[in-house]
Parts: structure tokens; C-alpha cells; sequence
């Protein structure tokens, strides 16, 4: 989802400043912001806020869910070529596998309106480990009716393609997300693109 269907950084980022100033905690810069993004909330608001006791948890993701939940697609976009892509290969089942909470997740594929490209949405929450686990995506892939070895796995950091090498899928990163080019390429996986349309190019078969 993030980084590499949506660019949400912002919208994040928002929701985050809002939480802090709440907590009476200095602000983050958006660059600092996007490399927190990716592992869920509750990390995303860990690594935000510093905050390691469950109490206080709790009291940041009281304050940051219900303000992003609203404003989740403000400023959020699509990428390039996303809904070209999506539509280019509608006729394979497609999953979306997201460590974000499953509310926000539905809410910006209704506002983009790409949600009916997706048999399976496995949201954050979804099951009980979030990705770089594989659990999410062998979940995907079961209500999807696809075995592992016939899929690709898609995404923009080290946990989508853990998750899907885990999985037993191939894994493809994006270099137009939140990591860059030689973080992805340290991780092995199966193909790197710098489009989402390049996926028309890849040979998935073989």
C-alpha cells in the first residue's frame, strides 16, 4: 500500500504532528516521518514518539488513529501508472498486503476507487503477525486461491520482501517508495522496477 500503490507520506505525517503536539512531544521532519513509515502503526508511533511503556502507547495510538482514520486521504495519491497497471492486470487475482489498519487501508482504495482490482485485503490487524512475518501473505494468497511459488510479491522496504520470500513467493521492490535503490538491492530480491508499469515487462511466467 504505502509507497508503493500511495504515496501517504504526508497525510502521515500529519496525523503524527497532530499526535505529538497532543502529547506535548517536538515535532518530526517529513523525512524523518517516511523512514518510520512501513511496519504498522504501533511502530510507526514507537518510533515516533519514543514511547516504549504500554500506557503511553496506548494514549499515542488513541490520539493518532481516529485523526488519520479521518484525514487518510487529503493529501494521499496515487502513484504513476498505478490504476494503468492495476487495470492491465485485472484478469490475475490480485491481493494487497498492508501492516496499515485495515479501516484506513479500505477507506483510501474507496477514495481512489481501485478496491474492486483486489480479491484479498489483508490489513494490519488482519492476522496475528503483521509482515516482515509471512502470515499475512499466506493469507492473501489463501483467499486469493493462488499457491505461493505462482506469485509475485510487490513492495517498497525490506518487510514486503521478507514477507514474500518467507512466503515462498518471488518478490519485486519499487524504487520509487520510501527506501532507496541501494537499501532494495541489498535485499536480494527476485526484480527491481522504477515503475509500477514495469511489471508489464517482467516475464512472470519464468
Amino acid at each position: 500500500m504505502d509507497g508503493t500503490l500511495v504515496d501517504s507520506a504526508a497525510d502521515i505525517a500529519a496525523a503524527v504532528g497532530f499526535t505529538l503536539n497532543e502529547l506535548g512531544l517536538p515535532e518530526k521532519e517529513l523525512k524523518e516521518v517516511i523512514g518510520f513509515i512501513g511496519d504498522g502503526m504501533r511502530t510507526l508511533l514507537e518510533r515516533a514518539t519514543g514511547f516504549k511503556e504500554e500506557r503511553e502507547l496506548a494514549r499515542a495510538i488513541e490520539i493518532f488513529r481516529p485523526y488519520y482514520l479521518e484525514n487518510c486521504a487529503d493529501e494521499t495519491t496515487l502513484y504513476p501508472g498505478v490504476q494503468e497497471t492495476l487495470e492491465h492486470f485485472k484478469g490475475l487475482p490480485l491481493g494487497l498486503v498492508t501492516n496499515k489498519p485495515a479501516a484506513m487501508t479500505l477507506k483510501i482504495l474507496a477514495h481512489f476507487k481501485i478496491s474492486k482490482y483486489f480479491k484479498a485485503v489483508v490489513g494490519g490487524e488482519s492476522t496475528p503477525n503483521k509482515k516482515p512475518d509471512p502470515e499475512p501473505v499466506l493469507k492473501a494468497l489463501a483467499e486469493m486461491g493462488v499457491a505461493p511459488e505462482a506469485a509475485l510479491m510487490i513492495g517498497d522496504g525490506p518487510a514486503d520482501i521478507f514477507a514474500g520470500r518467507r512466503a515462498g513467493t518471488r518478490t519485486c521492490a519499487v524504487t520509487y517508495g520510501y527506501r532507496g535503490r541501494e537499501e532494495l538491492e541489498k535485499l536480494n530480491p527476485d526484480y527491481i522496477i522504477e515503475h509500477l508499469n514495469k511489471l508489464k515487462d517482467i516475464d512472470l511466467w519464468h
